[in-house]
């Protein structure tokens, strides 16, 4: 397998990831999401190791880019799906530290 063939199965795999990581996510299963987004970086990592693409031949780079323009639609939906979570966690944590602070200044 070329340079060019590892490249596009390595954008499949992130695409892949990014789909399961969504899918987690919308059954609330955040440890599973970031697992997956655990594996996605290390894809990220290897895709950058490759350095450019000049070699891919027009159906390769239009599959390529079919490939990076879902993943970037997936990585929109899960953050639209993930803020309201991340904020919920935000606040809870905010009011947890607060209560802290309080039980450690006055034992309440």
């Amino acid at each position: 397998m070329g340079t060019s063939d590892g490249a596009l199965d390595l954008y499949r795999e992130l695409e892949a990831l990014h789909r399961a990581m969504l899918e987690s996510g919308r059954s609330g299963d955040w440890e599973a999401a970031a697992r997956s987004g655990e594996r996605a970086s290390a894809v990220v990592a290897q895709l950058a190791a490759l350095g450019p693409l000049d070699a891919l031949d027009p159906a390769a780079r239009e599959s390529l880019a079919d490939t990076i323009r879902q993943t970037l639609k997936l990585v929109a939906d899960l953050q639209a799906l993930a803020g309201p979570v991340c904020a919920e966690w935000a606040g809870q944590l905010a009011a947890e530290v607060q209560r802290n602070k309080l039980n450690d200044r006055y034992g309440v």
